[in-house]
């Protein structure tokens, strides 16, 4: 039987998280069940912070995802705030994009202290750690991207509209996701495009604009991320589109020269100064005469204005959806459904 923890050990756990989140939404609150009740089916992915299963739920006879968060604390016994940002962000956001939290509970280790630094003994977990239920998907975007079925522009911007509408939300809360890539959007079973995993989320604050730099995926980080500028915002998520020079140069190449002009403080960064005579100027592709073949007008100058070398001037969630590649024919599907016919 899963271990029932102590309440006053429980209310700590609630506590840390209604602290990091009701600076900025006061009422905030969130519920947390002492016993967890699914049934681990199969692994579908491990992660740094833990594993998710497809689990079972005996008293509906459905199946969920379900995230084992293993390590609520560090070895040094500092609070794991992607943890504490993952729980909170997905208690708080409620959109059709957004993936749905069916529940947070708790699983019993063989110790009573879910506060403990995460250990193992014999193979095995010996602290009780936090469980977040959602809906079950079917796959990541990164799947039908390297099966290469996506090949009608309608579920493209079906895609494209599904993101912007969750990116959109987000925004509007003040929210920066900061990890967007493939593997962080879900498909469900009714074709409808999930944002996921927030443990890098947070919301913007005006008294302080300064941000870690150490956040995200090299692979889809902007460049002043790149470059570990802390100044930066929203226009963030817009990019996500490892070798930093490497990217570095490919983004000047086709984006135009980094520099303070086009990047406001990027003459501040230690790693401009380290690449600067390699990236400072460039061709500016995208500008110019280089346009990719198969891909429509529209579609071409809505990456322009999304892979802005300056934050500032990179369309906004709520412009895009506007755009003309997303409200000129053809019209984008309702869902992506369409992803899993033959």
């Amino acid at each position: 039987m899963p271990h029932q923890l102590l309440t006053h050990e429980l209310n700590e756990v609630k506590n840390i998280i209604k602290s990091c989140f009701q600076r900025f939404i006061p009422n905030f609150n969130i519920e947390i069940s002492p016993k967890c009740n699914y049934q681990a089916v199969q692994s579908i992915d491990r992660g740094i912070y833990g594993q998710v299963y497809k689990a079972a739920l005996p008293q509906t006879e459905g199946f969920v995802a379900v995230k084992e968060l293993k390590s609520f604390k560090h070895g040094d016994g500092r609070v794991n705030l992607q943890v504490v940002r993952d729980l909170g962000g997905l208690s708080l956001f409620k959109h059709e994009n957004i993936v749905k939290l069916e529940g947070i509970c708790v699983k019993g280790g063989k110790k009573s202290h879910l506060l403990t630094p995460f250990s193992v003994v014999g193979g095995r977990t010996v602290n009780p750690y936090i469980s977040l239920v959602m809906e079950l998907c079917e796959c990541n975007l990164s799947i039908p991207i390297k099966r290469r079925i996506i090949k009608e522009d309608s579920q493209r911007k079906c895609i494209m509209r599904h993101l912007l509408n969750g990116l959109s939300y987000l925004h509007s809360m003040g929210v920066m996701h900061r990890d967007l890539k493939p593997q962080n959007l879900l498909i469900n079973a009714d074709g409808i495009l999930k944002i996921t995993d927030f443990g890098t989320a947070r919301f913007q604050d005006p008294n302080d604009p300064k941000y870690s730099p150490l956040i995200g995926s090299p692979s889809y980080a902007p460049p002043e991320l790149l470059l570990k500028l802390e100044n930066y915002n929203q226009s963030f998520d817009m990019w996500s589109g490892d070798d930093n020079l490497a990217i570095l140069k490919s983004i000047s190449h086709y984006c135009g020269g980094i520099n303070d002009a086009t990047l406001p403080g990027a003459g501040n960064s230690q790693i401009y100064s380290s690449y600067a005579s390699e990236i400072h100027m460039g061709s500016n592709a995208l500008a110019g005469d280089f346009k990719p073949m198969n891909i429509e007008e529209n579609a071409f100058d809505l990456i322009k204005v999304l892979l802005a070398i300056n934050p500032f001037k990179r369309i906004s969630a709520l412009e895009a959806l506007d755009h003309n590649f997303l409200t000129q024919p053809p019209a984008p599907d309702s869902d992506l459904k369409s992803l899993f016919t033959k």
